[in-house]
């Protein structure tokens, strides 16, 4: 019989001395180490992070999260009438819908990477960016009580300010954090991460260089609190043994940011009612 266990969350300090990095650290209740970390052939800490609730004040809710040097800002307006026409929403018979947009900053890169080609106009969308925002809602909707606001629909933007990689887990992870901040009802939060297999090595939460090179790469949404997986994406091609321990250190990567997300959102609301 297998025994669950809990994520802890190990904080170090970096050489700035400002921003935590923090590492993986499966535990069984019985407070014993209990899930391997990946040995010596993985690296199992995230990248220094900042997670901020309620940057932006006339939104309904906001959020800033960074890792590392992948930088984004969500923020989430309604719920509101629907305005029909729009694109890249969950529409459900009965119950509300969920619109999200996915846009990178034009400095969210360094050098000319991606796909940058828009409309005729030049406002469009380019295809990485609506395939970010189909991840997206994709990622979010199964989290929210879509059915507490029928016939409106709710809101959420993220702005990619800079990107160093593993940027759609950090939207995920982004945009439901605002999701809490706005108030609106929930299942549970969502967290994102992504492992990357680099030369044999397994990353947790890899950057732009480490995926640029890596052999293959998952990237994972998880609603902890029901243990229910909102996304798996698998990219590049992995053996069955190693897929799996690829989609554990994944697993457990999304159950220690959810951590700092529930961290983040319960010090915002103490500081909001004091």
């Amino acid at each position: 019989m297998s025994v669950p266990y809990r994520p802890r969350i190990l904080e170090a300090k970096n050489a700035e001395g400002n921003l935590p990095r923090y590492k993986l650290g499966p535990k069984l209740k019985t407070g014993k180490d209990s899930v391997p970390d990946g040995g010596s052939d993985a690296d199992v800490s995230l990248r220094t992070c900042c997670l901020k609730s309620g940057p932006i004040s006339k939104a309904s809710g906001s959020a800033y999260v960074e890792f590392g040097n992948t930088k984004v800002i969500a923020s989430v307006f309604g719920p509101h009438a629907k305005r029909f026409g729009r694109a890249n929403s969950d529409f459900t018979l009965g119950s509300g819908s969920l619109n999200c947009e996915v846009r990178f900053a034009p400095f969210a890169r360094s050098d000319d990477s991606g796909d940058t080609e828009r409309d005729a106009e030049g406002v469009g969308m380019t295809p990485e960016e609506h395939w970010l925002t189909e991840n997206l809602v994709q990622s979010l909707a199964a989290s929210i009580q879509l059915h507490r606001f029928p016939k409106s629909v709710l809101d959420v933007n993220v702005y990619i300010l800079e990107d160093d990689g593993s940027a759609q887990a950090v939207a995920t992870t982004c945009a439901s954090l605002a999701l809490v901040d706005s108030g609106v009802e929930l299942y549970d939060i969502v967290a994102g991460c992504n492992v990357a297999d680099c030369d044999g090595r397994l990353v947790v939460d890899p950057n732009k260089q480490q995926l640029d090179t890596a052999d293959g790469y998952v990237s994972m949404a998880l609603m902890p609190n029901h243990s229910k997986l909102t996304q798996f994406e698998v990219n590049g091609s992995f053996s069955v043994s190693r897929l799996g321990e690829v989609s554990s250190l994944g697993y457990n990567g999304c159950s220690t940011v959810a951590r700092i997300m529930r961290d983040e959102a319960i010090s915002a609301g103490r500081k909001h009612w004091a």
